[in-house]
């Protein structure tokens, strides 16, 4: 039951992030996909964070340490994106602080 409503959950997450991209070109599209893909990062990136030490496969281990890795440094270059091109970040640095439980 627990799996079927975060499923649910992750479905509204994405459909929502996905909304956020709808008619936006340009300037516009570029600062809200990178807010947007930096949240959903970090979300994956919470998903993994324990994956290293209650994961039972060695292949799933491996997998989610694979995945903290590369979308850390993914989040730091669009991080990096925002700064240089002069985009608000205050509301996704807020936002992230508050999911690193």
């Amino acid at each position: 039951m627990m799996e079927d409503h975060s499923s649910m959950g992750m479905m509204n997450t994405n459909a929502g992030m996905m909304n956020e991209l709808n008619g936006k070109t340009g300037e516009a599209f570029d600062k809200a996909f990178l807010e947007q893909m930096i949240m959903h990062h970090q979300s994956a990136i919470n998903m993994a964070a324990t994956g290293k030490t209650n994961a039972q496969h060695q292949e799933v281990k491996d997998l989610t340490v694979a995945i903290v890795t590369a979308q850390t440094k993914e989040i730091k270059q669009m991080k990096q994106w925002q700064k240089d091109w002069g985009y608000s970040t205050s509301d996704t640095t807020n936002s992230m602080s508050g999911m690193s439980h």
